[in-house]
């Protein structure tokens, strides 16, 4: 398999990258765009485990857009940095401790297992959908955020939209949320087959909530400028 390794590409504008193996402690950077990255063998970064002189960062820059991220595997230890658009999204099996930084949008981000201890700051995001877990980590929007769901729960994580026309269309995980959900505009539904352990917060005169639901206990802290519409528990409000 052919790895990128401890390696350094860049350029003004480079096109789609392909690589069979693995990409680890390397670097791809341009100043205008670049098209997919595309990675076989998964995104790692083992200078991370050896002498602090042999660290070396693991990272996708791109002055203007990057079309896609994509790999069969995961995402570890990677940090992207995006002036304008990630237009195609990204697509792996987890995120892990890695971190996304993207002025503008991105498509849709699509894993089927996990995102994990890791932290996306984006412009706006039009859906998030992650198989079982999103856990421990940060998202943080400028504008508007409509879809994110969890095939099984939310656990320990802040989602926050921080610009002023902001906005959280639907929050969905089967088996629990919890963790900080804040919106400079209105929240559209939260909802959970399991508790809901939040604060949920927003600001503003339009920081209206539409629903927050939970089939068994709704233990939140609110702070709403708003109104809220409906407050579902299958047990327990408090």
């Amino acid at each position: 398999a052919g790895n990128l390794r401890n390696s350094e590409i860049a350029g003004v504008r480079l096109s789609n990258i392909n690589i069979t193996g693995y990409y680890d402690a390397s670097s791809v950077t341009a100043t205008g765009n670049i098209g997919t990255v595309s990675v076989s063998g998964g995104f790692r970064n083992s200078s991370l485990t050896g002498d602090r002189l042999e660290l070396r960062e693991s990272l996708i820059r791109a002055g203007e857009n990057l079309e896609r991220i994509v790999t069969p595997l995961d995402i570890s230890d990677l940090e992207v940095d995006v002036l304008g658009d990630i237009s195609r999204g990204i697509t792996a099996t987890s995120i892990i401790r890695s971190n996304f930084n993207v002025a503008n949008e991105i498509k849709s981000v699509t894993l089927t297992r996990d995102l994990r201890a890791s932290q996306i700051i984006v412009g706006s995001v039009l859906i998030i959908i992650v198989g079982n877990n999103i856990q421990s980590s940060n998202i943080t929007i400028s504008g508007t955020f409509t879809t994110v769901i969890a095939g099984n729960r939310i656990a320990n994580t802040t989602i926050a939209v921080t610009g002023p026309s902001g906005s959280i269309g639907t929050i969905t995980a089967p088996n629990g949320i919890s963790g900080a959900i804040s919106a400079t505009g209105p929240i559209g539904t939260v909802t959970t087959q399991a508790d809901l352990t939040a604060s949920i917060t927003t600001t503003g005169p339009t920081g209206n909530v539409a629903a927050l639901s939970a089939g068994r206990d709704l233990a939140i802290t609110a702070d709403i400028s708003g109104n809220v519409a409906s407050l579902t528990a299958g047990r327990h409000i408090g």
